[in-house]
């Protein structure tokens, strides 16, 4: 059995890359954690709303999923005004392996392998991360996405910007359905530098790419 070192989330669908993907996110948002909108609220029904991550490695990469706890999600005359993502940390799974393997990797992503609690999530510590929406922008003219939301992901302690390309389908009555375009976070800006290259030079190929790519879904009712 050997263990191999992949890197989360969040958060979130899975995309296979064999190298090295572009990041998709927007770099540009408000300075506000306020997870209170204006018009209707809605509550993430976490049976119908899911987070799948993948992590790439030199050779390879590794998928997951982290379960959302709960949130909301405010929607104002078809335009997204704010919300809130709970995730789940201490319960992230690797879906890629199984048996030993996926028992030993998911032991060491949620900090329990002793003396390497900081290598990635320690859950024990921090076991949720938290994605406030502070806003979004409307998109024309593209069937695929109708908004760019705007947020901030706290996790460890460290909080971020991070905004990402959506499609918002309002169901009849009490439904809505927030699909994102898959978009990548940079791990080391939440201060997860295992085997980075850009903290450590003496790597070769056993490194581990810095982008983290996430899907996410939301569905949520009121």
């Amino acid at each position: 059995m050997r263990l191999q070192f992949p890197i989360f989330i969040c958060i979130l669908f899975v995309m296979a890359i064999a190298c090295k993907p572009a990041s998709t996110s927007d770099t540009t948002t408000t300075p506000s954690l306020s997870s209170v909108g204006t018009g209707k609220e809605f509550k993430i029904d976490v049976a119908h709303s899911e987070l799948k991550w993948q992590a790439f490695k030199a050779v390879g990469s590794h998928h997951g999923i982290v379960p959302i706890l709960e949130g909301n999600v405010f929607v104002d005359a078809n335009n997204i005004t704010g919300g809130k993502v709970i995730l789940d940390m201490k319960n992230l799974q690797v879906t890629d392996l199984e048996g030993d393997d996926k028992q030993t990797l998911e032991d060491y992503l949620k900090g329990f392998k002793p003396g390497k609690e900081d290598d990635f999530f320690n859950t024990t510590k921090y076991p949720t991360a938290t994605f406030v929406i502070i806003g979004s922008t409307p998109i024309t003219g593209d069937a695929d996405v109708n908004h760019i939301v705007h947020g901030e992901l706290t996790m460890r302690d460290i909080t971020k910007p991070v905004n990402f390309k959506v499609k918002l389908d309002i169901g009849a009555g009490n439904a809505v359905k927030i699909t994102a375009v898959p978009f990548t976070i940079d791990r080391t800006e939440w201060g997860i530098k295992f085997k980075s290259k850009k903290f450590f030079d003496d790597l070769k190929d056993d490194f581990v790419y810095d982008e983290i790519k996430i899907d996410l879904t939301i569905g949520a009712i009121q």
